[in-house]
């Protein structure tokens, strides 16, 4: 499609306010926030925001040709 750069994020549970209400992420939700310090850091939820400004950064300083970002180096760039 001749894009410089192609940058693909994989957030895990994505977490924030929707439109529709879903249960099973609502649940999922909840469960993975109170388990958080027993679930592997790539498995953890992430705030829909945090992916988004993720996805900012990565447009305006990536150099690369194609970059793969997953919940844990997203989660740990934040922090």
């Amino acid at each position: 499609m001749g894009f410089k750069h192609l940058v693909i994020l994989l957030p895990s549970l994505l977490l924030g306010s929707r439109t529709e209400f879903r249960l099973s992420e609502k649940l999922s939700g909840y469960i993975m926030k109170a388990l958080n310090f027993m679930i592997p850091d790539n498995f953890k939820a992430i705030r829909g925001e945090m992916v988004a400004g993720y996805m900012v950064k990565m447009a305006m300083t990536t150099t690369d040709a194609v970059t793969i970002i997953k919940s844990v180096e997203m989660l740990r760039d934040i922090r």
